[in-house]
């Protein structure tokens, strides 16, 4: 390949290479917020375009705190109706998210009237804060016409904060592995395969929202005892649970005496680790 750069090279492989992903997925929706918010809809007061850290040109999303619909941002309703599977890719950086605070996909089928929880990236399990982070999802769905999409920051104050940028979104499944990075405004592969995310064990809660009991994956603390505490909104200690170390990989609790509304579920392992889950209760 005499006379032609490393990344001249790379800049035909892309070409190529989303030539031919093109074939095969249909583009649904594709937004980098240089002018406005495209397929999007701010969902309220801690969600705004920002010149932040957007992770190409000068605009990106920004969504901090845990204000619930107006620290969220949604698409217009998507008509998905028949298609069986889509690949959501987006780039983020987070800011000042403390230690297990998250941020989460959320999909409704009903136009926004309800949304589940299907995806969240945690500080210090998924991400570092003030760094640049890549994600790509195949996701399987019962969709329909009134499909929504909506990324939500589940933090704990204004100060924390994630940026989101270059969200696309296709039909069928990602058809390739490789990274998308941006050299001087031109987009080329980043041979690099990415991280698959679904084989890392971590500690999670589900359902959520919850309405009859809640469950949590402790997997991830296999052969380690601690404690599982529920606290409400203003901090008071609502019940303590010991687990041992020969513990189930999953645990159910039932959640008859608590109202609706939104809890903190503390997982604290004998090693010091502390995971801190939020939990919807809806009856």
């Amino acid at each position: 390949m005499k006379g032609i750069s490393i990344l001249s090279f790379l800049l035909f492989f892309s070409i190529h290479t989303f030539a031919q992903s093109d074939k095969v997925n249909k583009e649904i929706i594709s937004d980098s917020f240089e002018v406005g918010m495209g397929n999007w809809i701010d969902g309220g007061s801690d969600c705004k375009i920002s010149r932040g850290h957007p992770s190409s040109g000068v605009y990106c999303i920004l969504l901090k705190d845990n204000s619930n619909t107006a620290s969220s941002v949604y698409t217009k309703n998507l008509k998905l109706s028949g298609v069986e599977e889509i690949s959501l890719s987006f780039k983020y950086h987070a800011y000042s998210m403390e230690e297990n605070e998250d941020f989460l996909l959320e999909i409704s089928i009903d136009g926004g009237k309800h949304f589940d929880i299907y995806e969240n990236w945690v500080s210090g399990l998924d991400f570092e804060n003030n760094e640049y982070h890549s994600e790509r999802l195949n996701i399987q769905y019962n969709f329909t016409d009134e499909t929504v999409l909506r990324f939500r920051c589940d933090a704990s104050s204004n100060n924390d904060q994630v940026f989101l940028d270059q969200i696309e979104l296709f039909e069928g499944a990602a058809t390739t592995q490789s990274e998308i990075i941006t050299i001087n405004n031109t987009k080329v592969i980043n041979l690099k395969p990415e991280i698959d995310h679904s084989k890392r064990e971590a500690i999670k809660l589900f359902p959520n929202p919850a309405s009859d009991y809640f469950s949590i994956n402790l997997r991830a603390a296999r052969g380690v005892a601690g404690t599982i505490e529920i606290y409400n909104l203003v901090g008071s200690k609502l019940s303590t649970t010991i687990f041992r170390a020969d513990h189930s990989d999953v645990v159910s609790y039932p959640i008859d005496y608590l109202e609706n509304g939104y809890y903190s579920v503390c997982v604290r392992t004998e090693n010091d680790k502390l995971h801190v889950l939020r939990l919807m209760i809806s009856k």
